[in-house]
């Protein structure tokens, strides 16, 4: 498991040796290195999947205050949804003559397996706040500073939040444990559980970018390079989810239940932002953004479902199109690409031609059978029963279709032709697996959602490790 962490940030030390800094070619075969040793270690724990989650503590420190790595489903699948990203941004990356871009983007891809791996609230915290300092790096990098200021001020208030949150929970649980906390939530009062949820929330919904804490990144995103908008568009949200979902799965849904519709509220807004700034930008890169933005609202309406109706399906829709929903961002966002408009329509091929565009916008959807529909299809199942979060869900998807539709037509109809490069020809012929995934394997993210949504198995995975640390400390002595 330390692999999906160390592999990157020393790929990025490489980096720094002359060879990678001056050849193309060596650089090629660095991230296809990466790429292929972290594929193989996902398929291992894919093909595993059922015996998940997996749980190492390092050290010797009592288990309350240990470093803890796990993985199970929800962190598969999300990790899974990085490194399907890392590959074509990588690759217009290693294009570049200045190499710390890419070594960069290796720093940026080990920090959020850290946090996506990480069973307890500081390490969460301290690669969560990694990721976001390697980020700002990024924007000082790249003289986008004045179009960032306001995401950097939202973003340091969310870290102090963060860090004041963390201490709380220490003080009333005198535990950062994920387990110890989830056994040890119920029996706090009322008016801690509200004040945790509150404030570990509002945390996680400020880096998913949720309505109204979503100020900024527009403007901040869409001042960057190419490579670089379509990897923070495409992850930088994801994270947030992760986090959101993990804490209330260990807390059993609790802050949800306690107040109902405040994530289906926040998820419609999020969405309608999105879908009114999809129709409304000038700039084809905003219309992808907010594109983007509609998405994450879609996922923050599931997640309440979750809890209050659809339980694992709602769960399956999450856990299936979010890595899609990744390749779909990225790979309209790179056949945005800084050509000169003379090159546009010149010895045009078809593999230059707008059909990568045209199955991206399908698979984003919902039309069947691509991947927005598998996932819209799996949450309308699991809210049969309630006919508030069935209506919303349909609405939804059929908001989403028409936004498409109007992107579809601006692409198509009110542009000239551009060519399209080759990492948007990957993103788009990887969305093509959806279909497949979809028809035949749909039943695997289900079996995740069934496994994943309580915590009872995570927590005896855990005090199992807990106790062989125990015994070795004992024996030590």
């Amino acid at each position: 498991m330390f692999l999906f962490f160390i592999l990157p940030i020393c790929a990025a030390l490489l980096l720094r040796i002359r060879a990678f800094k001056r050849s193309e070619a060596c650089r090629r075969a660095l991230v296809l290195a990466v790429f292929i040793l972290l594929s193989l270690q996902f398929l291992r724990f894919v093909a595993a999947s059922h015996s998940l989650p997996y749980v190492i503590v390092a050290g010797f420190w009592p288990h309350y205050a240990g470093i803890v790595w796990m993985i199970d489903g929800i962190s598969l699948v999300f990790c899974i949804a990085v490194l399907v990203v890392y590959l074509p941004v990588a690759w217009v990356f290693c294009e570049a003559k200045n190499p710390n871009h890419l070594m960069f983007l290796h720093f940026l891809l080990g920090f959020s397996f850290g946090a996506l791996l990480s069973g307890d609230f500081f390490n969460l915290f301290v690669m969560s706040e990694l990721f976001l300092i390697a980020s700002f790096a990024v924007f000082f990098s790249a003289e986008t500073l004045k179009s960032a200021r306001l995401y950097f001020w939202i973003q340091i208030l969310g870290s102090g939040v963060f860090l004041l949150a963390i201490a709380f929970l220490y003080k009333t649980h005198a535990t950062l444990n994920f387990a110890d906390f989830s056994i040890r939530f119920p029996s706090q009062s009322e008016h801690t559980r509200d004040v945790l949820g509150s404030l570990f929330l509002f945390v996680f919904l400020l880096k998913a970018g949720s309505f109204p804490l979503l100020a900024g990144i527009p403007s901040a995103y869409s001042s960057l390079p190419t490579p670089w908008f379509a990897f923070l568009a495409a992850i930088s949200a994801k994270l947030g989810i992760y986090a959101a979902l993990r804490f209330l799965i260990l807390t059993n849904g609790e802050f949800v239940h306690a107040h109902p519709i405040i994530f289906f509220v926040l998820g419609f807004l999020t969405a309608l932002l999105g879908w009114i700034g999809a129709l409304g930008s000038l700039t084809l890169r905003k219309r992808f953004l907010y594109f983007a933005i509609s998405h994450i609202g879609f996922f923050l309406i599931c997640t309440e479902a979750v809890f209050l109706a659809a339980g694992h399906y709602a769960l399956a829709a999450i856990l299936y199109f979010l890595p899609f929903d990744c390749l779909i961002i990225a790979g309209l966002v790179l056949s945005e690409s800084d050509q000169k408009e003379s090159d546009a329509e010149e010895d045009m091929t078809p593999f230059q031609m707008r059909w990568p565009l045209a199955l991206l916008l399908l698979a984003g959807s919902g039309l069947p059978p691509f991947a927005a529909f598998w996932s819209e299809l799996a949450a309308l199942k699991g809210s049969v029963t309630s006919k508030f979060f069935f209506a919303s869900l349909l609405l939804y998807g059929v908001c989403n279709l028409y936004v498409s539709a109007r992107i579809w037509l601006l692409l198509f109809w009110e542009t000239r032709p551009r060519k399209v490069r080759v990492e948007a020809i990957f993103c788009a012929l990887a969305c093509l697996f959806a279909v497949w995934m979809g028809i035949a394997h749909f039943d695997w993210y289900e079996e995740i959602g069934r496994r994943t949504k309580e915590p009872l198995i995570l927590i005896k995975r855990f005090h199992d490790s807990s106790r062989q640390i125990e015994k070795v400390r004992e024996g030590g002595r």
